[in-house]
């Protein structure tokens, strides 16, 4: 699942995000542990849950190849 901006920028939640890059949920975890989606963050919620940008993570994914 996955939420709109305004702007038209997707939003994800940690198992959208998984769904979508077609990694399994502890990959992405360990991705997120590593810091390497830290600047992906665009809010997180009282409850703990964050949602990633998916241009952000896009263009992080990129530099990493």
């Amino acid at each position: 699942m996955f939420l709109t901006t305004h702007l038209g920028s997707r939003l994800f939640c940690k198992k959208g995000l998984a769904e979508a890059l077609g990694v399994a949920r502890p990959t992405l975890d360990r991705w997120i542990a590593n810091g390497w989606l830290e600047e992906c963050t665009v809010c997180a919620f009282s409850n703990g849950e964050r949602s990633y940008s998916a241009d952000a993570v896009r263009k992080v994914l990129e530099k990493l190849r």
